[in-house]
């Protein structure tokens, strides 16, 4: 069996790889990424980029495909518009995302290569393509189904199913439903890219079956009598199991590392910014990874506040998470800062936040 080495490998080119392969090859060290589809970005995926992506510096000129700077909230039936003078939501292809990522991670130094399925993992190589390549560090990027989080044997209890249609009209609007009736503390949208539009929802595994979440697919497209003819079926699992990120040398990111958000399934943000946050730990042990701390702080609230609070029975409860989404969305603060200014929180919801 042939044997190769490289100082880093990383499982998976999508933003998380793609990001820390950029960091870690502009820094010098010698990075090889494995993917193992034929194209760069093939993934269910909505497309949208919400504010905090302008966190991260990309021209959104050249990434986006429709910006929104206005969007359809629906509670209960009540429609609610959140306007701003920027884009609120971008909507971007993932296989443009990924091209443009993997050009710049390119440019630095780092090398991908496509149709490259790796068969396993040991203590200091994997096999490719019955090829060993042995590493120093090992990146898990691979997603919700992630070979390099299944050897380290961790666990993956908290996933959201993202299912619905891609059908062949451009909508003018995004919209996103909130109904506990309907959905529990998931979602309907309507996501509308350049060609086509996306007409699904997103619902936690943790109270739904694949089969279960289907039919409340198919009972909400109904009841709101979309037109699915000619359209297309995803479906795809988001893993949001966040139980560390660093284990020695190997390191997950991204969906594999559970960073994406169990409340809205968003996870562009999180992939990279954790893949960019990894690289710099890897390039200096020492750091203490900031931005990771701001995911998770994130991902606290989202999951263990809102979460429940929109998929409680009591209207009052649910319609107060309601409102500290859209204030979020339209002020661009973050939820921290919005829940201390929504009148009246603390004692009705003290018990929950604790």
């Amino acid at each position: 069996m042939q044997s190769d080495k490289y100082e880093i490998v990383i499982i998976g080119a999508g933003p998380a790889g793609l990001a820390a392969a950029e960091v870690l090859a502009k820094n010098g060290r010698e990075v090889l990424v494995f993917e193992k589809n034929k194209i760069i970005g093939k993934k269910v995926c909505g497309g949208g980029l919400s504010r905090k992506f302008l966190e991260l510096n990309y021209p959104m000129k050249e990434i986006g495909d429709r910006f929104f700077d206005s969007v359809n909230y629906y509670y209960q039936e009540k429609k609610r518009k959140i306007s701003a003078k920027s884009p609120l939501i971008v909507i971007t292809e993932r296989e443009k995302l990924g091209e443009y990522m993997a050009n710049i991670a390119i440019k630095e130094g780092a090398k991908i290569r496509l149709d490259s399925l790796v068969e396993r993992i040991e203590d200091g190589f994997v096999i490719v393509n019955g090829k060993k390549i042995y590493f120093d560090f090992l990146i898990g990027a691979d997603g919700s189904n992630s070979i390099v989080r299944r050897f380290l044997n961790i666990p993956s209890k908290k996933f959201l199913f993202s299912l619905g249609y891609n059908i062949p009209k451009k909508y003018k609007n995004l919209e996103i439903f909130f109904d506990s009736k309907i959905f529990g503390d998931g979602y309907g949208a309507v996501f509308s890219h350049k060609d086509y539009t996306q007409i699904g929802i997103t619902i936690d595994s943790n109270f739904y079956t694949i089969k279960e979440a289907r039919k409340v697919l198919d009972n909400w497209i109904k009841k709101m009598k979309f037109n699915i003819k000619n359209g297309k079926f995803m479906a795809g699992v988001i893993n949001y199991d966040y139980r560390g990120f660093q284990f020695g040398n190997k390191f997950l990111i991204g969906d594999a590392g559970g960073f994406a958000s169990g409340l809205t399934g968003e996870g562009i943000f999180q992939a990279i910014l954790s893949g960019r946050e990894v690289a710099k730990k890897i390039i200096n042990p020492d750091y203490n990874c900031p931005g990771i701390k701001h995911i998770l702080t994130y991902k606290f609230l989202q999951e263990r506040i809102l979460k429940r609070l929109l998929g409680s029975k009591y209207q009052l409860i649910s319609k107060i998470a309601f409102n500290i989404i859209t204030l979020s969305a339209r002020q661009n603060k973050s939820i921290k800062t919005i829940i201390k200014i929504v009148p009246n929180l603390k004692k009705p919801l003290g018990s929950l936040i604790l």
